[in-house]
């Protein structure tokens, strides 16, 4: 589901009464900001998120360690990295064992820049989708795989 940013305490407040697993959050912007403290939100709680994906964060806290696995897609900017907004920047987590992934489209994954990327662009280039869709299959995918593998009966 997609929900806009204003509304992330409602989305956290759902999440926390009931998450089920894999839970995959995805966020762009400042609402990428706002996976994270979503995140960090369910970490009291003794919740998981599977897979946080962050699209060029603004002004991001540092991943919580009870997220599996992260991505943050973004690009860098040079000089303008120093403003609080229209950037991406990397991402910093409080676990070093986490797997956390920054890719920067300008520098790391080239492969997913287009050439009219910039803060406004980059989440709806089809690019960046489907590679995004690609690091969600692989986590759920798998996950209901094995939940079906649970629920059959044995063959008689």
């Amino acid at each position: 589901m997609v929900y806009p940013q204003k509304e992330s305490k409602q989305v956290g407040d759902s999440l926390a009464a009931s998450a089920q697993r894999p839970l995959v959050l995805i966020g762009f912007s400042y609402g990428a900001d706002d996976v994270i403290r979503i995140s960090r939100r369910l970490e009291k709680l003794d919740k998981t998120v599977d897979l946080l994906i962050t699209i060029d964060p603004v002004t991001p806290p540092r991943v919580p360690a009870n997220v599996r696995s992260s991505v943050n897609y973004y690009q860098s900017n040079g000089l303008a990295d120093a403003l609080p907004w229209l950037r991406g920047v990397a991402l910093t987590s409080d676990d070093p064992s986490t797997p956390l992934v920054n890719a920067d489209l300008r520098k790391t994954r080239k492969d997913l820049l287009q050439p009219d990327t910039s803060h406004a662009t980059i989440a709806g280039h089809a690019k960046l989708h489907a590679e995004i869709v690609r690091q969600v299959v692989g986590v759920v995918a798998p996950a209901r795989t094995l939940g079906e593998e649970k629920n059959q009966k044995p063959e008689e």
